[in-house]
This record gives C-alpha cells, sequence and structure tokens, in this order.
C-alpha cells in the first residue's frame, strides 16, 4: 500500500539472519529503513482480521528488515525498570531451559510458559495443529491461575501477613504478565485475582460477599 502512514505506531521484524540480532534491547532507540506498509485487512467475512487486530493497540505501519545495514542503534535507551527486570528474569529463564532441554524441547517448554512459538519447528507446530492442542502454545488466563495457586500454595506453608502475602502475589503476577506480553486473557485473569485478593484482605465481609456475587467468584 502507498498510501502514507500519519498515525500511531509501526512494527517493525527484524531478520534473525540480521548480524548481533540477539543484542536489540527494550526501550533501546534505532533507525530502521525499509518498505513501509499497512497491514492486510481481512480476506473473508468473518475471519481474523489482523489489520483490525493491530490497530486496536495502535499499530498502523509493518516494516521488515533484513539486512544489518537498514537497521542502526542510536545510542539512547528509555525503559521502566520494572519492565527491564521482568525481561531480564524472562531472558535468564529462557537460557536455563535452553541449557537443560535439547531442542525442539526447549524451544516447546518456551511455548507453553511464554507463548513464545518462533523458535517452534514447523513440523512440531503441526503436530499440535493436528492434534488440536495448538491452544496449549498460546499464553491464557488459565496459565495465570497455574502461577498464582503455585504462589499461593508457598504462602500457605510460611504464612505471612495477609498485607505482605498480597504484595508477594502482586509483583510476580504482574511480572508474569509483562514476560507473556499483556494480553487481554491474562490481563483479564490478573485483574479478576488481585481484586478477589484484595477484597479478602482489605474489605469487610459483606462488601467481600457482594463483590464475589458480582464477578462471580
Amino acid at each position: 500500500d502507498s498510501r502514507p502512514i500519519s498515525k500511531g505506531l509501526v512494527l517493525v521484524k527484524v531478520a534473525r539472519t540480521v548480524e548481533n540480532f540477539e543484542e536489540f534491547k527494550y526501550g533501546q532507540f534505532v533507525l530502521a529503513k525499509g518498505h513501509l506498509r499497512e497491514p492486510e485487512p481481512a480476506m473473508n467475512p468473518e475471519t481474523f482480521d489482523y489489520k483490525q487486530f493491530l490497530n486496536n493497540r495502535n499499530v498502523f505501519g509493518l516494516m521488515n528488515v533484513n539486512k544489518a545495514e537498514n537497521i542502526q542503534d542510536l545510542g539512547r535507551i528509555e525503559s521502566n525498570p520494572l519492565f527491564d527486570i521482568s525481561l531480564w528474569v524472562k531472558k535468564e529463564f529462557l537460557t536455563t531451559m535452553k541449557q537443560t532441554l535439547p531442542f525442539p524441547q526447549s524451544a516447546l517448554q518456551g511455548g507453553i510458559i511464554y507463548g513464545l512459538k518462533a523458535g517452534i519447528p514447523h513440523e512440531e507446530h503441526f503436530k499440535f495443529k493436528w492434534a488440536g492442542m495448538a491452544w496449549v502454545l498460546v499464553v491464557a488466563g488459565a496459565h495465570l491461575l497455574m502461577v498464582y495457586l503455585t504462589l499461593k500454595m508457598i504462602l500457605e506453608t510460611i504464612r505471612p501477613n495477609p498485607k505482605i502475602a498480597f504484595c508477594i502475589l502482586f509483583v510476580p503476577l504482574l511480572m508474569f504478565l509483562i514476560l507473556t506480553g499483556i494480553n487481554p486473557p491474562t490481563v483479564r485473569a490478573f485483574i479478576m485475582i488481585m481484586l478477589y485478593e484484595f477484597t479478602k484482605v482489605f474489605l469487610g465481609q459483606d462488601v467481600r460477599a457482594a463483590i464475589r456475587s458480582a464477578i462471580g467468584i
């Protein structure tokens, strides 16, 4: 599409074959050169509309970078400390997976835990689809729930002050939300879980009962 893109963000995809691909970091400012285009809309009615999906996230342009000379580090970084810590934890976990599990099992584990499908071989991904299990590779509210239940079992053994326990739950669950891309299903699960915990810790019995009845907990 040759029409100018005058609003929103541009999603730039850098090929893994580009030199020093792994050195790009969150918050890093870069200068990218390439063909700027609009996302393609759905070709058939009632099917997934990738253009609308991106537009809802304020992304109106796409660009692919396949050569190292088409992307340049500007030497400037602006980032959020919480995001930095979360992404560092994610990187360390992924490194440990690669060191302890052979390929493609390590890639599959990354897909199941973080929803990362880029490293999964095409044939393995096809097997999951054929078996009707492709949903396992998509991070949803159930993943956040499993993390929550694991943390709750740990907290039940040490029995800290309820307000301290709330903070202990909030931080790792928020980090997991960031690690997995802040997708709508996990955001909904996060809000429901933390609302449940908040009412249990900070509100009276009558208010807790009314809120839990309203949200179906």
